[in-house]
């Protein structure tokens, strides 16, 4: 038997976004011609909420969050497959809110304890997921460190 070609193929991954609490966020997929069953994932569950939408323009699938909360902080997947194969491209969207580091009158920042900004989130993996990524962030005076 000749091996047939993948159906499907991402030609444009997904990059990582960061914004702003309320801000807009768009992520973007293009994969090869003649793909229709495509499905958006958050932290590999099915997208589920309101303050979504998504869209297609020639061969780039979109994913577009509005109004963005710290909730919204996560890895976004898009999945292309049919009934005997798919792919999938994944990234992070790291929500920011306003910067509460204390100031002097002067606006240079005083010490303060460490503080986790984005904390590390319980995840399921996809099944033949062959890796897993956590990230967090921390800020602190001095800038604290990190173990694993």
């Amino acid at each position: 038997a000749i091996d047939q070609p993948a159906k499907y193929a991402i030609v444009r991954d997904l990059k990582s976004i960061t914004k702003q609490v309320g801000d807009i966020a768009t992520f973007q997929c293009q994969v090869t011609p003649g793909t229709t069953n495509v499905q958006w994932l958050k932290d590999n569950s099915v997208l589920s909420g309101i303050n979504y939408r998504t869209y297609k323009k020639g061969d780039s699938y979109f994913l577009e969050l509005n109004n963005l909360t710290v909730d919204d902080n996560g890895i976004y997947t898009f999945v292309a497959s049919d009934s005997k194969t798919s792919v999938a491209s994944s990234s992070t969207l790291n929500v920011l809110c306003g910067d509460s580091r204390p100031t002097s009158p002067g606006g240079s920042f005083l010490p303060h304890p460490p503080k986790f900004k984005v904390k590390l989130k319980d995840t399921d993996l996809l099944e033949g997921a062959s890796c897993v990524r956590f990230e967090l962030i921390v800020r602190g005076l001095p800038i604290p460190v990190v173990q694993m």
